[in-house]
């Protein structure tokens, strides 16, 4: 055999490994597609990757579904919490928006309102990590989510700008759409390296020993 084709070369792990990322990142956003399903689909993506890439355990296809069952009930509420938090706060922005038409004053207002948006950002990193990981509440999952996210600030706003600023980058570069069906893995790969140094100093009980 050829040695510069040999598959056991790491050049070739590496990409293997990149091809397997971008396919659970594509099946991630494909069973995100109704939105409330996005949870359950995002923690699968975290788990999977772990998993079935970096840690090598395990077919991806039965890693990924197994964890989406595992997790479903727990990642779907958190879902739903944030998308009714997310509409009480556009419902807020909205009429502030209106009523500033006919009042300056209330321009000012949407502004802040607006801003009650960024602790759900800013916990989005934390939350599906945990609950791929993790036996908590749902109450605790966003405490812990809180926790993290202001004891570790400087790796919240690391991850803000890979997550959110990759989103950024698509919408206002449309060259950039053309692959941005391999972005959603590769980020979570590129938040893992520090998440999983983060999730190792909690002291839980973790899901696998449930199994």
């Amino acid at each position: 055999m050829n040695p510069y084709f040999n598959q056991e070369l790491p050049v070739f792990q590496f990409i293997y490994k990149m091809v397997l990322v971008i396919l659970i990142g594509v099946l991630g956003m494909f069973c995100s597609i109704f939105v409330i399903t996005a949870g359950p689909a995002w923690t699968a993506m975290y788990d999977t990757i772990q998993k079935s890439v970096i840690q090598e355990r395990g077919s991806v296809l039965k890693t990924f579904f197994e964890s989406i069952r595992k997790n479903f009930k727990e990642s779907f509420l958190c879902v739903v919490i944030l998308l009714l938090y997310g509409a009480v706060v556009g419902t807020g922005v909205y009429f502030c928006t209106v009523l500033g038409q006919k009042n300056a004053g209330f321009g000012f207002y949407r502004y802040m309102i607006g801003a009650f948006l960024l602790p759900a950002l800013m916990i989005l990193p934390y939350l599906f990590p945990l609950l791929s990981r993790f036996v908590y509440t749902v109450k605790e999952y966003f405490i812990m989510s809180y926790y993290l996210c202001i004891r570790h600030f400087a790796s919240t706003c690391l991850f803000c700008i890979l997550i959110y600023g990759s989103l950024a980058l698509v919408i206002l570069v449309p060259r950039l759409r053309s692959i941005s069906f391999a972005l959603p893995g590769i980020i979570c790969v590129l938040v893992s390296v520090k998440m999983e140094k983060i999730l190792s100093t909690l002291v839980s009980k973790d899901k696998e020993d449930d199994t």
